[in-house]
């Protein structure tokens, strides 16, 4: 007994954006994520090669400074 658009796809296919506007938000996104993630791996080897750090803890330290020259860390997590 479904009642009106039920489907998520349907939903998400009836804004007033163009699908090439779409797909160029979309790429924008993912060129900006994976720049961002290529920035944690190297930070995340340089903090390896010093050795002080477990594998866990030098993953969150590299995430952390890599979004806070971002301008994207929360104030909330606690520094090493």
């Amino acid at each position: 007994m479904a009642v009106g658009n039920s489907n998520p796809e349907e939903k998400q296919q009836t804004g007033a954006t163009s699908p090439s506007l779409q797909q160029s938000a979309k790429d924008s996104l993912g060129n900006a994520r994976a720049q961002v993630q290529e920035e944690i791996t190297r930070e995340f080897a340089q903090i390896m090669a010093s050795g002080s750090l477990k594998a866990s803890e030098a993953a969150a330290l590299a995430a952390r400074r890599v979004l806070q020259r971002h301008g994207m860390a929360a104030s909330t997590v606690p520094s090493f």
